[in-house]
């Protein structure tokens, strides 16, 4: 098997000397080669239909340049052998980035997060690299191709907001000398549009419109402090936050309480507001998860497209970087920016947030009083508080861990 040290050969002759190891993964193993722009993938088991992709992939290329400027695609650039056997291929070295969910994190340390990108970050980071990932798929799909497997581990981005999508091998390709369809067959669940939820993906049907749910989940999240709109609380009689529904059902039910209000569901403690978007952005998310469960198929071809995504994001943007704009830095903390007269909705949902840690303090507390251990008191009732309690603390994950929801911009 090809490993370093070995000598590729191109499909027109060109040598390609492998030499350390980049990265290594289910698939295949990435490899540095005698040419700093170039790596190699090698696959740990190479077939035929995955060599006449890759062809087709480099016969009818897409520019990775086609903004003039950012690789925005790590595009297949030649497929590779070993003794006349297929073994993997060619594409450019994506160097200085990090993977799109570092850009979600906020941590007290500031390790692993989104200072790692951009030192003196604030929430107009996040919307520059919401746009350039709408322009990177708008431009995917003008030219026939589908994305497919848009998850966070294939995104990279770079210090001046611009992306990298990896794994264009996995991409939903359609041959167009011989029509024959390569179809993307991988993904992770909470990218997947709810036609994909619980199918066997090597069977299932990719598309531009599930291209376009994963874009909007992944420019939710950017926007709106990483919170994914899936991911929600459902509320008991006692309006206690109890743990989350199972995100995939949820997304094949179209649960999202940021679009729609649903019966014993609520978004989480900490997570900000949809009302701090622009209108057209509130309306743009509320098409595309506002179904339920009957005609979640049915509505698919109304999501917004990237195009759309592209350009109601520039807009956005524009309005913070431009004299006179109305997207004003919140003076408590820079990192937040909220929109002229309606204060800064990051701030209120730390606020929110604080409260209901003081509430499920008290909540604990009271567990530990006469009632609990049953020598005074109504124990019936402490018991239940104490359940409720108990529960809402493996949600948020105790007083002293900060839950998923809370990677917010504190």
């Amino acid at each position: 098997m090809a490993g370093a040290g070995s000598t590729l050969i191109g499909l027109k002759g060109k040598k390609y000397q492998l030499q350390s190891e980049k990265a290594k993964g289910g698939e295949g193993t990435v490899f540095v080669t005698g040419d700093p722009s170039v790596v190699v993938k090698v696959y740990h088991h190479p077939d035929a239909w995955t060599e006449r992709k890759l062809k087709c992939m480099v016969c009818h290329p897409l520019n990775p340049y086609a903004d003039g400027v950012h690789l925005l695609i790590a595009w297949p650039l030649d497929v590779v052998y070993e003794n006349g056997a297929f073994v993997g291929y060619a594409m450019p070295f994506v160097k200085d980035t990090y993977p799109i969910y570092v850009l979600c994190r906020n941590n007290e340390s500031h390790t692993h997060d989104c200072h790692e990108v951009f030192p003196n970050y604030n929430w107009t980071n996040s919307i520059a690299v919401a746009y350039h990932l709408a322009w990177a798929v708008n431009y995917i799909h003008q030219h026939g191709y589908i994305v497919g497997d848009m998850n966070s581990n294939n995104i990279m981005i770079h210090s001046d907001g611009s992306i990298t999508i990896l794994d264009v091998d996995s991409f939903d390709i359609t041959d167009p000398d011989t029509g024959e369809r390569f179809e993307c067959t991988v993904g992770i669940s909470e990218f997947l549009a709810p036609e994909l939820q619980g199918r066997d993906l090597r069977k299932a049907k990719f598309t531009k419109h599930t291209d376009e749910f994963a874009l909007a989940v992944h420019i939710f999240q950017l926007l709106m402090g990483n919170a994914h709109p899936f991911n929600v609380k459902v509320v008991d009689s006692v309006k206690q936050s109890l743990p989350e529904n199972k995100l995939e059902m949820n997304i094949v039910n179209g649960n999202c309480p940021w679009v729609k209000a649903i019966d014993g569901i609520t978004t989480p403690p900490g997570a900000p507001y949809l009302a701090m978007l622009p209108a057209r952005m509130q309306t743009a998310f509320k098409q595309v998860f506002g179904y339920n469960a009957t005609n979640a198929v049915a509505v698919s071809s109304r999501r917004i497209s990237a195009d759309m995504w592209r350009q109601l994001l520039y807009m956005f943007y524009q309005r913070a970087v431009m004299q006179g704009g109305d997207l004003i830095q919140c003076q408590a903390n820079p990192e937040h920016f909220y929109l002229k007269g309606r204060g800064c909705e990051f701030c209120r949902a730390k606020q929110r947030y604080e409260r209901f840690m003081a509430q499920l303090t008290a909540a604990q507390a009271k567990t530990k009083g006469p009632g609990a251990s049953g020598s005074t008191g109504n124990s019936g009732n402490s018991n239940q508080t104490a359940a409720v309690a108990q529960s809402a603390a493996a949600n948020t994950g105790g007083s002293s861990k900060r839950p998923w929801w809370m990677r917010l911009f504190f």
